[in-house]
């Protein structure tokens, strides 16, 4: 499984995940955050989670509009993204305006060249 969550916060989602994955499956999860509080957090998670062989956890402190409007990289195997943090978080009016431009983002950069989706 891997899985893309932007606003990551405190990583409730990679939390739940590996609550339910019974089978022992790898997973994979890159959280994107731009608020430098949850640095610490973050460590702390990947300590937590270094004896345990089936979870690969990264963190990058970038905003999800910057990822996706600046750049030409494509997501090629994620096949979950969450959004909640992120979409309950965006604080102005100038945002928020983006939100469909990211969502189109979205589609072309991951879902166009994801070969599953759960």
């Amino acid at each position: 499984m891997n899985i893309l969550s932007l606003g990551c916060g405190p990583s409730p989602d990679l939390m739940a995940f590996e609550q339910i994955n019974n089978s022992n499956k790898n997973i994979s999860y890159l959280g994107y955050d731009i608020n430098a509080c949850w640095a610490s957090i973050h460590s702390e998670i990947k300590q937590y989670l270094k004896p345990q062989n089936n979870i690969q956890c990264n963190y990058e402190p970038k905003d999800a509009f910057d990822i996706f409007e600046n750049t030409t990289t494509v997501f090629t195997n994620i096949n979950v993204i969450v959004m909640s943090y992120f979409l309950s978080s965006i604080p102005d009016l100038e945002r928020a305006k983006k939100v469909p431009l990211l969502f189109n983002l979205i589609i072309e950069k991951i879902l166009l060249h994801s070969k599953r989706i759960i």
